[in-house]
């Protein structure tokens, strides 16, 4: 009799264990393991996704956490999700967190996804050196790389006293995400002040901005350019040149490789003409002064040497200039009194002085003239 009973509790264990798993979403086997899991590390948080799986119960899942790498269900603090993704907050900058994700069926857990890692960072540092080149109806904006910054939001008005977060209050206030540096800003009205800053993105979110810049855009009154290097006169007279600066030409001071942005030369609002040689620039002022610098090996500046100057220098120290022309080697000006001067390379007489010499590294009047018109 016994015996009986015994077999008969098997059948029945049997058929209801059947019956429990035939119940059970995708029948004997536990849900699949979530794939396309990823952590996003934040400021002092992580946020965990994932795709949704086939049989989880309402939509729930098990997320595990630990400080360790080796996370699994046993070891690691359980948290309760109904939803895709989990924000993990509270957490400590610069220490690692790692997780897995599991579904949860109707009679039990389903597998393990990967491991992710994430470590939760602070924002970017703020932007520095952001500067801001006027154009006609326009400007370009440059600034610093700032480290761990995957991109940079710059806020725009026409009011003073901008910030990210005063931006819409003000008047002209606009904001425009993912620049890169340089930024040309466009559709700007000339004579029109423009205040600016920037802040580094990352994950974490936004840096602290930038300090304020203003510019004010203005129409552009000539524009010169030689081999590898360009300048532009604005209308308020202020001189801005960019490019290669190998030989100094761009005329900040200083020798250095290349200038991808323009800078102002000198800080000066009186220039009033620009010429462009090969390698070499020359300016003149309003109260007719005449400028240059650059590469010198021909005379090409004018200066009595053949030193190549990262600045620019007066030329014959004199205010009779009047306009200012330049070629590759050499360079031509013309007085107020109408008498013509060149200088430079004269290796096939393009300096028109009646002399065979190669070159003259000072300013030499025209052979035969008085004046020229």
């Amino acid at each position: 009799m016994p015996k009986v009973m015994m077999g008969i509790i098997k059948v029945c264990f049997g058929l209801l264990l059947s019956l429990l798993m035939a119940c059970e979403p995708g029948g004997e086997k536990p849900p699949a393991a979530p794939h396309e899991i990823y952590a996003e590390p934040g400021n002092q948080m992580v946020t965990v996704q994932w795709s949704p799986v086939a049989g989880a119960a309402n939509n729930t899942y098990y997320l595990y956490w630990s400080n360790t790498p080796a996370v699994t269900p046993k070891n690691g603090t359980r948290v309760i999700v109904t939803a895709l993704n989990y924000s993990h907050e509270g957490l400590s900058n610069g220490k690692s967190y790692y997780y897995i994700v599991t579904a949860q069926a109707v009679f039990g857990e389903g597998r393990s996804s990967k491991v992710v890692a994430a470590t939760p960072q602070p924002p970017p540092q703020k932007p520095q050196g952001l500067k801001a080149v006027p154009g006609n109806r326009s400007a370009i904006l440059s600034w610093s790389a700032v480290a761990n910054a995957k991109s940079y939001n710059l806020y725009m008005a026409t009011e003073a006293n901008l910030s990210p977060q005063n931006y819409k209050k003000l008047l002209g206030g606009m904001k425009f995400s993912g620049v890169e540096s340089p930024y040309e800003q466009t559709g700007l009205s000339n004579g029109t002040t423009y205040y600016f800053v920037i802040v580094a993105v990352s994950s974490s979110g936004e840096s602290e901005s930038s300090t304020s810049i203003s510019v004010r855009p203005m129409s552009i009154i000539s524009v010169k350019a030689g081999v590898s290097h360009t300048c532009a006169l604005l209308e308020n007279g202020s001189l801005w040149c960019w490019g290669s600066n190998g030989v100094g030409q761009l005329g900040y001071g200083t020798k250095s490789s290349h200038m991808f942005a323009p800078q102002q030369i000198d800080f000066a609002t009186d220039w009033q003409e620009i010429a462009l040689g090969a390698y070499h620039t020359c300016a003149l002022k309003n109260d007719g002064s005449l400028w240059c610098w650059g590469q010198h090996t021909e005379g090409q500046l004018g200066i009595g040497t053949t030193v190549t100057l990262f600045a620019p220098m007066l030329v014959d120290n004199t205010t009779q200039w009047k306009n200012i022309y330049a070629g590759a080697y050499h360079t031509c000006a013309l007085k107020k009194d109408e008498s013509l001067w060149c200088w430079g390379y004269n290796g096939d007489g393009q300096l028109g002085n009646d002399d065979m010499k190669d070159m003259q590294s000072i300013p030499v009047p025209i052979s035969g003239t008085a004046a020229w018109r």
